[in-house]
């Protein structure tokens, strides 16, 4: 026999079976529901009738006394705790470009330039063929103009393609810097045996608005989360820098936090030795934390060559998880200095 309140729950169920939603709804709205909740218990007996409603993840009970159960909020007790968040993401470095080509070049100088962008902005250099890094000829597009200056710069107005433009002679240096939009500079420099003046405006005026690949040789298996490259060099460098920091470290805003520095460097007594040693890829190294929490790993490539790697402060795993996906894909490099 029911009691009067088990009679009203069942007569009320029955008016609004009309209104239920179809059974294959039901069923994905059932399993949507238990993939978002562990198991739950529901004591059964012949003295209690319950029914459970569920909204917004609190249970009400109904039983024979007609009274109401507070509702309790539904949790988990074997909820597992969230995993630490990874620094990386998988990928690789984008492409990267230099924004015009030469159409000329004068004879001696190399056809395939070192290319980089800095603070100063993007800079092609044309290196005498003959001698690795010994000025030939120097493209730049920035932000302003870079031409060389000081009381020994002597300057005259001049034109480039209907362009005004600036001629700057600096000891053996000749530039010939112009504006092609607003905050949008080309400069040509030539030095040694190009310094002069007909050299630079002939290269000038070949100047195509096209874009010139560049390949940097590092290969990177991992990117620092939401981190793009705001510095980097075919010599084999890049510095990557979260993207909403970008200005404030193209500002010089003192230091910016979660910056990566990977470097190819020719071997030196002084890059080596010093830290935890480890092995990286293969590799002989060495791993250092540095007084501001941020870690310095040397990895010995060659005996000529190194790749350096300044991380954050990640943990030790990360680091070297980090060096794991990285290599550096180049030949010898010149001499520094």
């Amino acid at each position: 026999m029911i009691t009067a309140a088990e009679h009203h729950l069942v007569e009320a169920l029955q008016a609004e079976a009309h209104a239920a939603p179809p059974a294959g709804d039901l069923l994905r709205v059932v399993r949507a529901r238990a993939r978002q909740r562990s198991r739950r218990r529901v004591a059964t007996g012949s003295a209690i009738a319950a029914v459970a409603v569920v909204a917004s993840g609190a249970v009400v009970r109904l039983d024979r006394d007609d009274t109401l159960r507070v509702p309790q909020p539904y949790t988990s007790p074997e909820a597992p705790a969230p995993a630490p968040a990874s620094p990386f993401e998988p990928g690789a470095l984008p492409r990267l470009t230099f924004p015009v080509t030469p159409r000329w070049l004068p004879a001696g100088v190399h056809r395939t330039p070192r290319v980089s962008l800095a603070d100063s902005g993007f800079e092609a250099s044309y290196d005498d063929a003959s001698r690795p890094r010994y000025m030939g000829v120097d493209i730049w597009s920035s932000d302003r103009d870079v031409s060389p200056t000081g009381p020994e710069a002597a300057r005259r107005a001049t034109t480039v393609n209907g362009h005004p433009a600036t001629l700057t002679t600096f000891a053996d240096t000749v530039a010939l810097s112009w504006q092609t939009t607003p905050g949008s500079w080309r400069v040509v420099m030539a030095g040694n045996s190009w310094g002069e003046e007909s050299v630079v405006r002939r290269v000038a005026e070949s100047l195509a608005e096209e874009p010139l690949e560049v390949h940097v040789p590092l290969e990177l298996g991992l990117m620092p989360r939401d981190a793009a490259p705001a510095q980097w060099s075919t010599d084999g460098s890049v510095i990557l820098v979260p993207r909403d920091k970008h200005e404030a470290w193209k500002a010089g805003d003192g230091d910016v936090p979660g910056v990566v520095l990977i470097a190819a460097r020719r071997a030196r007594a002084d890059l080596t030795g010093r830290g935890e040693e480890v092995t990286v890829t293969g590799h002989r190294g060495w791993l250092m934390r540095q007084g501001n929490a941020r870690y310095t790993l040397v990895l010995v490539l060659t005996d000529q060559m190194c790749l350096v790697i300044d991380t954050p402060a990640w943990s030790r795993q990360d680091v070297l998880r980090f060096a794991e996906a990285t290599r550096y894909t180049g030949g010898l490099l010149p001499q520094e200095g």
